[in-house]
């Protein structure tokens, strides 16, 4: 292959049109496609999914969520596809994602209706914990609030 026409692709590949400008193509470089990346088990705007090990991120406090960013980075928390990810990510980085899913806002919840029993089996746990099964009450270490 020739050097004009190995040149040619190469640019190409790059996503540079002939002037040096980016292609209209290009992936844009915004925090929100960067945060995309979280979708697929947070949901598009940190939502949750019907998958409870996924929890919602959605609305959290900002600090809450800057924390355990670094709690994943830093290997306090473990969870191998988070530590991955997040291994090499600067606190800027984790503060400015932490800032935009504390940013986003979720429709109010569906009423209790039928699930009036889980509703009572969860503010059980919330309130007291399960001594049985070893589970302490979520107000003990997320206080009253849950915050």
């Amino acid at each position: 292959m020739n050097g004009s026409l190995l040149g040619c692709l190469l640019a190409g590949m790059m996503g540079v049109v002939g002037s040096g400008t980016l292609r209209a193509d290009t992936a844009p470089d915004t925090l929100e496609a960067r945060a995309q990346g979280c979708a697929t088990c947070h949901g598009t705007h940190g939502q949750g999914s019907s998958d409870e090990n996924f929890p919602r991120i959605a609305g959290k406090p900002r600090g809450y969520l800057y924390s355990q960013l670094q709690n994943f980075r830093d290997g306090r928390r473990s969870y191998p596809p988070m530590n991955y990810l997040l291994a090499y990510m600067q606190d800027d980085y984790l503060g400015q994602l932490a800032e935009y899913f504390a940013s986003q806002t979720l429709p109010a919840q569906a009423p209790l209706g039928e699930h009036r029993s889980d509703y009572a089996m969860a503010e059980q746990l919330v309130r007291a914990g399960d001594p049985a099964h070893g589970i302490p009450a979520c107000v003990a270490c997320h206080g009253p609030s849950l915050t």
